[in-house]
């Protein structure tokens, strides 16, 4: 089982859209319009499956534990000086 990864529009940059599923249950739904809440801007995005990429696993740079861990180091970083 794979995930669905969109691009935002904004900043160019992939995320999860927290869909899991396989190949198989994909096809036949080309009309379907969905919403995620994307990561790197915080702005609602609708998308196609057709403007979505399946992957197999899901890269370790787009896991939310990663997304976590840099957000702790920015914030880590701008505290520092306070």
């Amino acid at each position: 089982m794979g995930v669905l990864i969109v691009k935002c529009p904004g900043t160019g940059k992939e995320f999860s859209t927290g869909i899991n599923a396989d190949r198989d249950s994909l096809v036949g739904l080309r009309a379907i319009v969905a919403t995620s809440i994307c990561p790197h801007c915080g702005a609602e995005h609708a998308w196609r499956i057709q403007d979505a990429r399946y992957v197999d696993a899901l890269p370790p740079e787009l896991s939310p534990q990663s997304r976590q861990n840099r957000e702790e180091d920015h914030n880590s970083l701008f505290s520092a000086g306070a």
